[in-house]
């Protein structure tokens, strides 16, 4: 996740971030995409500390 200053739009940090759904599929083709959802709380605590 990258995150931007909203008034100069310079990249402040940029981060990973896991998603929750730690299954994989069974298979998949080169064209498709794999996606995983990312809690709320995950989410806080990866962008608290740059409010601060």
């Amino acid at each position: 996740m990258d995150v931007y200053e909203l008034r100069t739009h310079r990249k402040v940090a940029s981060r990973e971030l896991d998603g929750d759904d730690m299954t994989c599929p069974g298979s998949i083709t080169a064209t498709e995409s794999v996606y995983s959802r990312i809690s709320d709380p995950a989410v806080h605590r990866l962008l608290d500390p740059l409010t601060r």
